[in-house]
């Protein structure tokens, strides 16, 4: 016999053990603590937690960055702009075939070499234009998109400081 079971009869003056735990209902949470009184085993207390705990981790989840609206959805390339002639027709080739989706903060860029998907978060915004940085480029690589006044369904993604590739909302 150990000496906290000595000590748990000599304070409650009866040998008994004490009862069973009752079931935990669905609603709690089993904690397990260890015993002060009687011999080194677990016992179990059951601690409340309302009915909605289960869906917490997904509401958690959704918290983080919404993205920007103005991007959200799929915007297909139509053609590019600044390009030298003897490259325009490779290069509105190019753009033809470029489709950047946009759900939340994700990001999936879908071109003739591959597709890229990741996480962006947008770093600055006016009234024409949106500038954002993924997470495969790291903050030192943002990306510009143009957004057209007269037509809210075109906007332009600056790849270089003169060259662009026009996009159309899907």
């Amino acid at each position: 016999m150990s000496i906290r079971c000595a000590l748990r009869r000599s304070a409650y003056g009866s040998s008994q053990r004490a009862e069973a735990p009752p079931r935990l209902p669905v609603t709690s949470l089993a904690v397990a603590t260890s015993c002060t009184v009687c011999c080194p085993r677990l016992m179990k207390r059951s601690l409340p937690v309302p009915m909605f705990a289960w869906a917490l981790p997904l509401m958690v989840g959704a918290c983080g960055p919404a993205g920007s609206p103005r991007l959200e959805g799929k915007w297909l390339g139509t053609k590019t702009e600044g390009i030298d002639a003897a490259q325009q027709t490779t290069a509105d080739d190019f753009a033809r075939q470029t489709v950047l989706e946009f759900r939340g903060n994700a990001v999936a860029i879908r071109t003739p070499k591959g597709v890229e998907m990741g996480h962006y978060k947008v770093i600055s915004t006016d009234k024409d234009a949106l500038t954002i940085v993924t997470d495969k480029d790291g903050d030192d690589e943002a990306h510009t998109f143009v957004f057209d006044p007269a037509n809210a369904k075109t906007m332009r993604w600056k790849i270089l400081p003169q060259r662009t590739i026009v996009l159309a909302k899907q």
